[in-house]
């Protein structure tokens, strides 16, 4: 609300007291028809109250005589009018205050708009009384928007798959399919399948990455060490190479920093820890140095070449490491042991880190950055979620609901749109993107077969 103008006492001396305008006598006490009672001559004397809008002058028989100033500065004693005026006939009047600057619209929760109504003075400010609206789907940002799922299954899977979009805004995924190891993408009838790698005994754990639209690249396990496939042309040819040495590493996170690739996974540490380690390669051998020396399942992203991980030491911890740093900064999120399970991470145009992970039943969403501290709330129950942000900034996960695939959107602080995508018997895990439309695709593996969702919001 605007400041409103007032003036007091002092601001109308002028012609509140004293034997008429400009008389030496400001005090406005005791005065005359010439001089003042302090000068030791009774002369009629009057005792003028102070009225505003008005002069005072002494006729000389005792009584004061008040004549109206218009076009003043006054105050009404109301707080609701401003700009205050003496008018013709002495009074003080001043414009009613306009409550016209109402909140903006808000998700109340997550199907209802609120919106505010013109407001009323109260004396110290504005009361806006607030309207609730039904959205038709859901509330996301402050509009009511409608939330449509388009689903699938492309085949036989286990474990987690990883998804990732070419420059073009395709999506890509890759999974493991019993002793395969592969990379699909969606055609006019059905999805690509290739083959990467085969083993018969690992459990791959891929982590994709595409750099342009026939450059896929993902890191995974084989025996316990990690290998890096890449295709390399548009007829489904992949290489693999060693990606560093080392045996008994797990949980790899692979991310784009220009023209390098940047890795995170954890290994054997000292005494009963893992340890978190980054690994580099420019296209060559891959330079490998220490993150954290008592750490487990890192997750990355990288944003204007910083790097940010999440990842579990006795809860969930945030790293940050600029471009050119020596160190790592660290902060911790949250508290706990065994029921937290390992968090996912995305980065938002404006820097927050974006963190979900499972505490006990809950799955529970941090955001903030170093300098500003991170702030917690729940997402909903369930387990084993992903995360992704927009290029607005919105927030979208996916998470096991138990055994029910759900899509959701931050539509405010403590606020989540949630959909179910597909329900099965169980999921062993699941990955989301968004593409630069705000399409979110939704990749998962449960009982034993790969799906697919695409989920695209229409807002009023």
């Amino acid at each position: 609300m605007p400041r409103m103008l007032r003036l007091g006492p002092l601001a109308t001396i002028l012609f509140l007291c004293g034997c008429g305008r400009g008389d030496d006598d400001d005090t406005g006490e005791s005065v005359d028809g010439g001089e003042s009672e302090s000068e030791g001559e009774d002369k009629g004397d009057c005792d003028c109250e102070r009225r505003e809008c008005h002069s005072a002058t002494c006729p000389g028989d005792g009584t004061c005589a008040y004549t109206a100033i218009p076009h003043l500065l006054c105050d009404d004693g109301d707080p609701c009018t401003e700009v205050d005026v003496c008018d013709e006939s002495g009074d003080c009047a001043g414009e009613r205050f306009t409550c016209d600057a109402p909140p903006p619209p808000e998700c109340a929760d997550a199907s209802t708009l609120r919106t505010f109504d013109e407001g009323v003075c109260n004396g110290d400010g504005c009361d806006y009384e607030p309207s609730a609206g039904a959205c038709p789907s859901v509330c996301i940002d402050a509009t009511c928007c409608t939330l449509t799922v388009a689903s699938e299954e492309i085949g036989a899977a286990t474990g987690r798959p990883s998804l990732a979009l070419n420059p073009a805004g395709a999506v890509r995924v890759a999974y493991q399919s019993g002793t395969l190891l592969r990379y699909s993408a969606p055609g006019a009838t059905s999805w690509s399948m290739e083959l990467a790698d085969t083993d018969s005994d690992s459990e791959f754990s891929p982590s994709l990455v595409v750099a342009a639209d026939t450059i896929a690249q993902m890191v995974y396990l084989r025996d316990g060490a990690l290998r890096l496939a890449r295709r390399t042309s548009s007829g489904g040819v992949w290489t693999s190479a060693a990606a560093g040495s080392g045996a008994d590493r797990a949980s790899p996170s692979l991310a784009v920093d220009g023209n390098a690739l940047e890795l995170l996974f954890d290994q054997p540490g000292a005494g009963d820890c893992r340890s978190v380690v980054r690994s580099r390669s420019t296209g060559g051998a891959w330079s490998e140095e220490s993150a954290d020396l008592c750490g487990a399942a890192p997750a990355l992203a990288v944003a204007s070449g910083t790097l940010h991980m999440a990842y579990l030491d006795d809860g969930v911890r945030y790293g940050r490491h600029s471009s050119g740093a020596a160190t790592w900064n660290f902060v911790q999120i949250a508290e706990g042991g065994d029921e937290i399970g390992a968090p996912v991470i995305a980065v938002s145009p404006d820097g927050l880190a974006h963190i979900v992970y499972a505490n006990g039943v809950t799955v529970e969403h941090a955001q903030g950055s170093l300098g500003a501290g991170f702030e917690t709330e729940d997402v909903a129950a369930g387990a084993r979620p992903a995360v992704a942000v927009d290029a607005e900034g919105g927030v979208h996960v996916a998470l096991d609901a138990d055994g029910e695939i759900v899509y959701g959107r931050r539509s405010g602080p403590e606020v989540w749109a949630l959909e179910s995508v597909s329900s099965h018997e169980a999921v062993a895990g699941s990955d989301i993107v968004v593409d630069a439309t705000g399409v979110a695709h939704l990749a998962w593996t449960a009982d034993g077969a790969l799906g697919y969702a695409s989920v695209t919001l229409a807002c009023e």
